[in-house]
């Protein structure tokens, strides 16, 4: 499918994922409707389908459902960029307006586009403005905003800053604007701009196609589309597999995309007999609904035998006191709740395996750079495959209908990314819902958040603590600003830093000397690169003195950060090859130098040492 386009069938009232409609194979009667890329359309589920109606009954009135969200219908949603969430709405193969999550009020808009202003101008729904034949003629041939003068009548129930329809004196909508803040004032004066005009077009008739259908109906008309894309994929993973002799894994978070992978490859290796397993990681902070249905849906399709359930020791919760909230640029969670426990797994299995991972295209820049094959960074030894790198969302679900398979109820509910309920990447509307279904426990937690975060009160109603570095400017609009990157709360003026650890200044000199040769000089340990002198540190009671600068005295705390406050995620003992990487019984790393080759691999892989530069916990912790 072209980006910015999607196939209709003017005559089944279906979408399609090619020039071509199975049901009717009328090539006439294809539509091509314009949307925004990157194309990721998706259906309208029932929890949203009543949320979309009565944002458009709220601000339209009632008589605007019938043709905005018409009963018995398919109809799509494209997610489309903005602040927070927002969709494109379309039905009848039209894109009718943008339904969006407005931060500043916490409820959602709908703002139409022509042809949503021409079917509200039908049902003579509320928000319209109607002009004289010389408004009409400017509005139309130059986009002019519309000035009070021109006005020939309006709805009372406008107010200032409303996106409204303007209409001409026969009905027919000619544009869709935004009232200006002084619109009544501008009208009782009879001059001055009223409306501000976005989009405009010559009077017409909406575009309605009386035909009722349903999803059977629009997977029967994409069935050879959908047939070529679950081909390609099962060669693609029999290529891969074929003739492979190490543990074949299978990731299945409970979401959509690694569900569509799972059906994929079990159809793929029951062809040529092939072992496989299905891995399951729970991170303590799925949702409830996300396990049970893990486990219900692989009993349905007779894999749950094959299911390997991973959990670390981690606790979330008392991590977050030692990192701060995760962020979207700040995301140690991932790496301490769910990547280690699954590293373990893999050296668990022999140290090498294959992984299929239900990642697509175009989810993010950085998984189209990474391609439909990669070798994982943090999971050392497994190598993973998307089959569906290159499937549309629209792909994804047509082909879960078309197996029938139960897909999660969270996505019923609205939730776009089913994931962990705590993520930072969840917009604020997901985060609604999320509150809605986890109850007290995500008021507990966002309440924390807002502690460690010291949010004020308009940061907390854009969830600020989603961002550590590069936040939304303050009117929630614009790419962002910077707030600080790291080293910033290290002394680094300082000739000596006193960092607290002292009880453990044996594990903390067990780490540096991954980097540095360590000699204890009357009492002082010394750390060298060569012959230079890097750094002396002395222990004195429950304190450490860190004597360095620049480049050697950030390596030196994130050595001591690493060795005095280790989470016991085990990720160093797992990465290391050569058995290297310890935990003392007290939970304290250490290195077996003997068998230690200085790679450094254990520390750049810990959690705490990618980010005690960067969180204001860590040093507080080290440094109070």
């Amino acid at each position: 499918m072209p980006k910015g386009l999607l196939f209709w069938c003017r005559n089944c009232n279906v979408p399609l994922l090619a020039s071509r409609c199975e049901l009717c194979l009328e090539n006439d009667a294809l539509l091509e409707v314009k949307i925004t890329p990157p194309n990721n359309v998706k259906p309208l589920f029932s929890s949203e389908r009543l949320r979309l109606s009565e944002t458009v009954r709220r601000i339209y009135g009632e008589e605007a459902l019938l043709l905005i969200v018409p009963e018995d219908n398919v109809l799509l949603l494209n997610k489309i960029p903005h602040v927070d969430l927002a969709y494109e709405v379309i039905v009848d193969g039209s894109a009718v307006g943008i339904w969006r999550f407005e931060l500043k009020g916490r409820n959602w808009s709908f703002i139409p586009y022509m042809e949503g202003a021409r079917r509200l101008a039908q049902q003579r729904a509320r928000k319209w403005v109607m002009v004289d034949g010389g408004a009409e003629r400017a509005i139309v041939s130059r986009g002019s905003s519309l000035l009070a003068p021109g006005v020939v009548e309006y709805d009372t129930s406008i107010c200032s800053d409303d996106y409204v329809y303007v209409i001409n004196e026969h009905w027919k909508a000619v544009a869709v604007g935004k009232a200006t803040q002084d619109f009544y004032h501008n009208m009782e004066r009879g001059r001055g701009p009223v409306v501000k005009i976005r989009r405009t077009c010559e009077p017409r008739d909406p575009q309605l196609i009386g035909r009722k259908a349903t999803w059977k109906d629009v997977v029967e008309a994409n069935k050879s589309s959908l047939e070529e894309k679950e081909r390609k994929a099962i060669e693609l993973i029999l290529e891969v597999c074929t003739g492979y002799d190490k543990p074949i894994l299978v990731s299945f978070s409970g979401g959509k995309d690694s569900l569509a992978a799972l059906l994929l490859v079990k159809k793929a290796l029951s062809k040529i007999g092939k072992e496989y397993s299905v891995v399951f990681s729970d991170t303590g902070i799925e949702y409830p609904e996300t396990k049970e249905y893990v486990e219900e849906v692989l009993k349905s399709i007779g894999l749950r035998d094959k299911l390997i359930k991973v959990s670390g020791p981690v606790d979330f919760f008392k991590a977050i006191e030692l990192f701060g909230p995760p962020a979207r640029d700040f995301r140690w969670c991932c790496k301490t709740c769910k990547l280690a426990p699954l590293a373990r797994v893999v050296k668990e299995l022999g140290g090498e395996c294959l992984t299929f991972i239900g990642s697509r295209s175009v989810e993010s820049s950085k998984r189209k750079r990474q391609g439909w094959m990669w070798k994982s960074i943090w999971v050392k030894g497994q190598r993973g495959v998307s089959p569906i790198y290159d499937w549309s969302t629209l792909d994804v679900w047509l082909y879960l209908i078309k197996e029938g398979v139960k897909v999660n109820p969270l996505y019923l509910k609205g939730l776009e990314r089913i994931g962990c309920w705590v993520c930072p990447s969840m917009d604020v509307a997901e985060m609604m819902l999320a509150r809605e279904i986890m109850g007290e426990a995500w008021t507990d937690y966002a309440r924390r958040a807002y502690e460690l975060m010291n949010l004020d009160d308009y940061d907390r109603l854009l969830e600020q603590w989603r961002w550590r570095f590069k936040q939304p400017v303050r009117n929630g609009r614009g790419r962002g600003e910077f707030k600080g990157g790291q080293h910033q709360y290290l002394p680094v003026d300082e000739d000596c830093v006193a960092v607290n650890g002292g009880d453990r200044f044996e594990s903390v000199l067990s780490v540096l000397r991954v980097f540095y040769d360590v000699s204890i000089q009357e009492g002082k340990a010394i750390l060298r690169l060569g012959r230079r002198v890097a750094g002396e540190l002395t222990r004195s009671d429950s304190k450490i003195l860190v004597k360095s600068k620049g480049n050697d005295l950030y390596r030196i705390f994130r050595c001591v950060a690493r060795a005095v406050l280790c989470t016991k995620c085990m990720l160093c003992t797992v990465i290391c090859p050569h058995g290297a990487a310890m935990l003392s019984e007290e939970g304290a790393p250490y290195v077996v130098h003997d068998n230690c080759v200085r790679c450094g691999e254990c520390s750049y892989m810990c959690p705490v040492w990618a980010y005690s530069l960067k969180s204001p916990h860590i040093a507080k912790k080290l440094l109070d």
